[in-house]
């Protein structure tokens, strides 16, 4: 539709033919045109309607308009004078229904309401026309009338003391409009800014006296009223003292000991060296109770205690590992002095693999019955003690000794040497275990 009530608003009407035979949508077809004809008839009827309320809806008055949004009369009016002076008025009257005369009757209401606002805003131009324009200058910097408070302010900005760039804006009321309250409302604010000035000035020659202190002497100190400054000063020269007395006291002078910053504690780094802690890191860590001095210098004397006692027992681990290779050294070259004693005097044919006996801890019987058979007795330590661990070698290497000293009397007695006529004796193998060689043999 293109105008009335229905303007904008999409008409799309079905007509179906009751079946597909030609007649049915030939008759179909004729009610789809009849329909279309009343429809253009009524959009030209609301046409006609329109253009004819479109001269009546002028309403012939400056600031009144009608609004075809919401189909009202609106009023657009802005105050000249008063205490509303800039303000604008935004006023709104609905016909009840679109018949001519509802809409005219809603004009004439704007219009007497437009009326109405007009005589206010000259009523309020000619009280402010009663007061000439001289005693509404204050003569005063920092005071004016205000027209929409009709009053006189005080607009001043603090300059010193501790409001400083605070605005202050207070207002004089005169009680009526006659000219003499308008005057002793404007003393009074004369009155009220000479005393703000009086202690803005004060402030001032006290801020102007307490300069001389404020000059700290240092590039890039700036004096702060509270005080602050200070004391943040003072807490960084103590703070710088007692962080040079920490930093020299913070050094340990020991090897191995140095100050974990991030943890404030005194750390260890040693690694063993012997003993069956050999390749082990130590990392133990000492924490003062606080920062005081006293505390930092009695953590660092128990790190430098503890690391003596980690050397010392590196040193006694490394000392009996070289007198336990001293004496395997020392068991070895005696069986190898025997071995090439018995080789020498000829008492029979040794096997090459008796040369090694003592390092692989075994050897084979040359003689007797046992001829060929190997022999391996195990000498195995009771605990992991350093004498047990002593004991046990030399128990192997007097067994090997035992066992070298029958071979050769067994030899002898087979062949008939100059051991074949000795008595009986007994040979140590082991701790408490013998071997009797002689005439039962």
């Amino acid at each position: 539709m293109q105008s009335g009530p229905d303007q904008g608003r999409r008409k799309r009407p079905v007509f179906r033919p009751k079946d597909e035979s030609p007649e049915e949508v030939e008759q179909a077809r004729l009610a789809a045109v009849e329909a279309l004809r009343r429809l253009e008839d009524e959009d030209r009827l609301g046409r006609i309607r329109s253009g004819r309320h479109s001269a009546e809806r002028q309403s012939g008055v400056k600031h009144i308009h009608w609004d075809k949004c919401s189909a009202v009369w609106r009023i657009q009016y802005t105050i000249q004078n008063g205490p509303d002076q800039g303000r604008g008025k935004r006023l709104v009257f609905r016909p009840k229904d679109d018949s001519p005369e509802e809409v005219e009757q809603a004009r004439l209401a704007a219009v007497e309401a437009l009326l109405r606002l007009e005589e206010e805003d000259q009523l309020g131009q000619a009280r402010a026309g009663s007061y000439s324009p001289t005693e509404r200058q204050s003569g005063v910097k920092h005071i004016r009338w205000d027209n929409r408070k009709t009053a006189w302010r005080i607009k001043y900005t603090i300059q010193n003391g501790p409001d400083q760039g605070r605005r202050k804006q207070p207002v004089f009321h005169p009680y009526d409009d006659s000219p003499e309250e308008v005057e002793r409302a404007r003393l009074a604010a004369v009155e009220a800014l000479r005393r703000l000035e009086e202690e803005d000035r004060v402030g001032r020659i006290s801020s102007g006296r307490h300069r001389a202190e404020r000059q700290s002497g240092v590039k890039h100190i700036l004096w702060d009223k509270g005080g602050a400054l200070r004391r943040l000063e003072e807490e960084d020269r103590v703070g710088r003292i007692s962080s040079g007395r920490h930093r020299a006291e913070r050094q340990s002078g020991v090897k191995h000991i140095s100050w974990d910053k991030c943890n404030a504690v005194w750390r260890i780094r040693y690694t063993m060296q012997s003993g069956p802690d050999q390749g082990r890191r130590k990392r133990p860590v000492f924490r003062p109770k606080d920062e005081s001095p006293e505390e930092v210098e009695q953590a660092r004397l128990a790190a430098v205690e503890a690391l003596r006692r980690l050397e010392d027992e590196d040193q006694l681990g490394q000392a009996r590992a070289g007198r336990h290779s001293a004496e395997r050294q020392s068991a070895l070259r005696r069986l190898q002095e025997e071995d090439r004693a018995l080789e020498r005097s000829g008492s029979g044919r040794r096997s090459a693999g008796r040369q090694s006996g003592v390092q692989h801890g075994s050897s084979k019987t040359t003689s007797g019955a046992d001829r060929g058979t190997g022999k391996q007795p195990a000498c195995r330590p009771q605990d992991e003690s350093p004498e047990e661990a002593e004991r046990a070698p030399l128990a192997a290497a007097e067994a090997l000794r035992g066992l070298r000293e029958v071979d050769g009397a067994l030899e002898a007695s087979a062949s008939g040497g100059p051991c074949a006529g000795r008595g009986r004796r007994e040979v140590p193998l082991l701790d408490g275990l013998f071997l009797v060689v002689g005439e039962a043999v």
